[in-house]
This record gives structure tokens, C-alpha cells and sequence, in this order.
């Protein structure tokens, strides 16, 4: 599902001027209002990218984001395209903005995690996980990544917290179960 979230309404102060820094982040919001892709535009792109389309996908979301460098979608899908093909420094550059233009977009920071675990920035990506299960704390594999990244930090009783939120949520999982397990072994 797409959504888009932006401030349309502006409150003025009629005692006094807005301030540079304020000027600066309504001019923001408001190039940002302006310049998002259409509904039919970010569709394509979703359909081109679930039918695994890579080319035509990339071509799309590198288009979209020179067209629109202030929304966070394009950024996304871009960065996800990027993982898929071992670009690590690139899919993290692009996840980086998409966190920046989707900060309550649990997708965005997830994948943010994993670029960073990719990018051995464990430290990053523990915080990304954690904001990514704070919008979404039913994000299971965000809890069992942030797991993997603690225990790869030597964390073990965090990495433990994690992986026994997980399998609450998924208590199914069999390679949660072994991960679990070792950890509690060793």
C-alpha cells in the first residue's frame, strides 16, 4: 500500500516573522508536496519491481528520483534494487535519503539495517532496527535481525531479548529456534 504523508496546512504567526531555519523547512515541506510522484507512476514502479523487472525497475526509480529527489519512494525502491545487486555503498546512500523522506516507513529502516549490517556499521544498524520495530513492533524479522546484529556485537543477552520476541511472533520458525538455541548454548 502507498501512502503518502505531508503538511498541508500552514500556520502563520501575525506577530512575527518566521524565523531562516523555519523558512527553510516550510520551503521544504512545501517543494516536497509538489514534487511527489503520482499514485499511477509509484504503482508501475511497485509492479515492475514485484515481477522482478530490475532493469526496468531501476530505470523507473532512478528517473523518479531525479524528478522527484525529495520523496522518499523512489529512494526506497532504488535502495532495495541496489541490495539485490550487491551495490552495498549505493543501496545504503539511497536507503539513507529514504529514511530521511519515510522516517515512519518501518520498511525503509529495516532495509536501512540491513544495508548497514552489510556495510559492517553493526551500531547503525541496531538503531535502524529499533526504529523500524518502534513504528512496527510486530515486525518480526526486524527483531530477529536486530538479534543477529547484537550477537554479532557480542550482545548476547540482547541478541537473546530479540530472538525470544521473534519466536513469540513467529514461534514456528525453525531457524529462529536454532539461532536461539546456539546462542543459549554457547
Amino acid at each position: 500500500m502507498i501512502t503518502t504523508q505531508q503538511k498541508t496546512d500552514k500556520q502563520y504567526n501575525t506577530e512575527q516573522a518566521e524565523s531562516p531555519a523555519q523558512s527553510m523547512v516550510t520551503s521544504l515541506a512545501n517543494a516536497t508536496a509538489k514534487s511527489a510522484p503520482n499514485v499511477a507512476e509509484m504503482n508501475r514502479l511497485v509492479t515492475l519491481f514485484n515481477q522482478g523487472q530490475q532493469q526496468a525497475s531501476l530505470h523507473l526509480a532512478l528517473e523518479m528520483t531525479t524528478q522527484h529527489p525529495l520523496h522518499g519512494f523512489g529512494w526506497k525502491v532504488l535502495g532495495a534494487l541496489y541490495q539485490q545487486q550487491g551495490l552495498k555503498s549505493q543501496a545504503l546512500d539511497a536507503l539513507k535519503k529514504a529514511a530521511m523522506y519515510l522516517p515512519k516507513d518501518a520498511e525503509v529502516h529495516f532495509n536501512l539495517a540491513n544495508a548497514f549490517c552489510d556495510a559492517g556499521e553493526l551500531k547503525s544498524a541496531v538503531l535502524s532496527y529499533k526504529k523500524s520495530i518502534k513504528i512496527n513492533p510486530m515486525f518480526t524479522q526486524a527483531h530477529y535481525n536486530l538479534g543477529l546484529a547484537y550477537q554479532d556485537l557480542a550482545q548476547l543477552k540482547d541478541a537473546e531479548a530479540s530472538f525470544k520476541v521473534a519466536l513469540n511472533q513467529n514461534p514456528k520458525n525453525a531457524l529462529m529456534h536454532s539461532n536461539l538455541g546456539v546462542l543459549m548454548k554457547n
